[in-house]
């Protein structure tokens, strides 16, 4: 019989050995509780001792450097150098986004700017730069993308967003410029050699082939007599290699649509696109190919910001690519000729859809009347319809094919060819529906008040 002397015996042996040591659990289990800290937790772990920050290593490099983040300065590259050497963190690169900011141009409030000016000259003059991303593309073995821009580095973005990590920051950027606030996008304007030096740095290490790339392409500055193109689409090394490892394509702000479509037609295996335009007019073919309709067997995100498009060239564009798609943004899109329903009923049957984002569907004139009526169900209706679930995007574009509105906005969206859109798509039928305020019964959206008492 066990005794209450004998538990309280046992209760004093069980306080007087010490807890068991967190290393000498299985290292399945040591690495999934890493997993599980929170950043500022695991970072913290790192520090307490020797042991911890090895058992640790794998579990930071997961979550920290998949994504680095370079420019062309001595600081940056050494320290993307030092990076792709370690024995642990190295082998969990994914992608590199090399950008062509530069100091005093697009990048304000550095420190010592001067000397970090000509730091940044004498890198270039000398071919450091290149050299030093040479011996990087060869030494990181899991490296599969590499991203081109010029304004991942000194850009902040408020929005939880795959930033990655800075390489150098803290010894180019000021203390205050490093602190998580929203920093203006200060891209050079105009052609940058850091297109061209990367794609030449590739095909140096014999890498051309085996890498995806990633463009994005900033220009604030233009006219419509200068419109910019970044690099040769004519070389060999681009017909022959480096179009078919384009995966993604970034344009913000103003180039020569020309050439960009020129890219996209030979870009044989692009999987994402976005354009942000001036209320421009895109085209999503290429005419010099004979009105060839862009196509990608593996497209899964597009996002659309501020332009026109041909109704005929959208609907085909998004047949096309229906079975993957799994990303669509459309913000402030209109057609000079055609609306949005059937564009919507596409959308709505597409079968991989995980995030839908709609935002001021540009008509030039209203729908016809519908005759239900669901405003005072759906006061939060405010032109936006954000999904992230392919039942919900199939829920609220099937209410709102059955019952198509628009709303009137006031101050209508003019494009360049002069045409003005006062409307936008209503999305209130699509909120009362994923509500549960109107239900389908017998083949039609009843109120579910009258379907209960029915």
């Amino acid at each position: 019989m066990i005794t209450a002397r004998n538990r309280a015996k046992a209760a004093l042996v069980r306080a007087s050995q010490p807890p068991f040591r967190l290393l000498d659990l299985p290292v399945e289990i040591v690495g999934g509780i890493f997993d599980y800290l929170e950043d500022e937790e695991l970072i913290g772990l790192r520090c307490v001792c020797c042991a911890l920050n090895a058992n640790s290593a794998n579990a930071f490099g997961r979550r920290f450097f998949r994504h680095l983040v370079v420019i062309l300065h001595p600081t940056s590259l050494t320290t993307l150098f030092e990076i792709c050497h370690h024995p642990v963190l190295s082998r969990y690169v994914r992608q590199i986004t090399v950008s062509g900011e530069r100091v005093g141009h697009s990048m304000y409030e550095v420190k010592e700017e001067e000397t970090q000016k000509d730091l940044q000259v004498s890198v270039q003059r000398s071919g450091m730069d290149s050299f030093i991303l040479k011996q990087v593309f060869r030494e990181l073995e899991n490296l599969e993308i590499i991203q081109i821009d010029v304004i991942s580095f000194y850009h902040h973005d408020p929005e939880p967003v795959d930033a990655g990590i800075r390489c150098g920051q803290a010894h180019i950027l000021s203390r205050k410029t490093q602190e998580d606030e929203p920093r203006e996008r200060r891209g050079d304007s105009g052609a940058n050699r850091v297109y061209d030096l990367v794609l030449r740095t590739l095909e140096e290490a014999n890498l051309h082939n085996k890498i995806g790339l990633g463009f994005q392409f900033w220009n604030t500055e233009y006219s419509n007599d200068d419109m910019i193109t970044f690099f040769d689409l004519d070389s060999a090394a681009w017909k022959d290699h480096f179009s078919k490892q384009v995966r993604q394509v970034s344009v913000l702000g103003q180039v020569s649509h020309a050439w960009l479509q020129k890219l996209l037609s030979t870009a044989s295996d692009l999987r994402k696109f976005e354009f942000q335009g001036d209320y421009t007019f895109l085209e999503l073919s290429y005419q010099p190919a004979g009105s060839f309709q862009f196509h990608w067997p593996g497209f899964s995100h597009v996002d659309l910001t501020d332009v026109f498009l041909s109704h005929n060239e959208w609907t085909n564009f998004l047949r096309l690519h229906a079975a993957t798609l799994e990303h669509i943004s459309c913000s402030s899109i209109g057609f000079p000729q055609g609306n949005w329903i059937e564009p919507l009923q596409i959308i709505e049957t597409m079968p991989r859809i995980e995030y839908l984002w709609l935002f001021r569907l540009l008509e030039k004139a209203p729908y016809p009347h519908s005759p239900m009526t669901v405003r005072r169900w759906s006061q939060d209706d405010d032109g936006v319809l954000r999904l992230d679930d392919p039942e919900l995007v199939e829920l609220a574009l099937s209410a709102m094919r059955s019952q198509p509105r628009t709303a009137f906005m006031g101050r209508g969206v003019k494009s360049e060819a002069g045409e003005v859109y006062l409307h936008r798509v209503a999305f209130d039928v699509g909120e009362a529906a994923l509500e549960g305020d109107i239900v389908y019964r017998d083949g039609d959206w009843v109120f579910a008040e009258v379907s209960a008492d029915l």
